[in-house]
């Protein structure tokens, strides 16, 4: 269980830096001066600077952590609308919201059980 808690926290930080990667794609806007350019990149780095704080700051409360994800995880399927009227958007749902459910419920099972365990 230790060493897939540790790959689950290497998976958020490389999701995070996914969001952050695609906000560079602000710069390529020929149309927006470059006030715009940067106050866009900053807009789309905010999900990915999320995640990462989140996993950084609760590491050690990984029951919170997981139900965090969860939520993050649902709320992002409505907020992405990776459903629209006529069509689902695979590559969004694996590579942002399956590996945020995943590891949320890992992070719950694994504060679960610590809670039992302890007095």
């Amino acid at each position: 269980m230790k060493l897939s808690l540790k790959i689950s926290y290497v998976i958020i930080y490389i999701v995070g830096f996914f969001f952050i990667m695609l906000a560079f794609g602000s710069f390529a806007e020929e149309e927006w001066s470059v006030t715009e350019k940067l106050v866009g990149f900053l807009m789309r780095c905010i999900p990915g600077a999320i995640l990462i704080f989140l996993n950084y700051f609760l590491r050690n409360k990984r029951l919170v952590l997981g139900v965090v994800f969860v939520i993050l995880g649902i709320v992002s399927f409505f907020f992405f609308r990776m459903v629209t009227l006529y069509e689902i958007q695979w590559g969004l749902i694996f590579t942002i919201l399956i590996p945020l459910v995943v590891i949320g419920v890992l992070f719950i099972i694994d504060g679960t059980k610590t809670m039992k365990v302890s007095p």
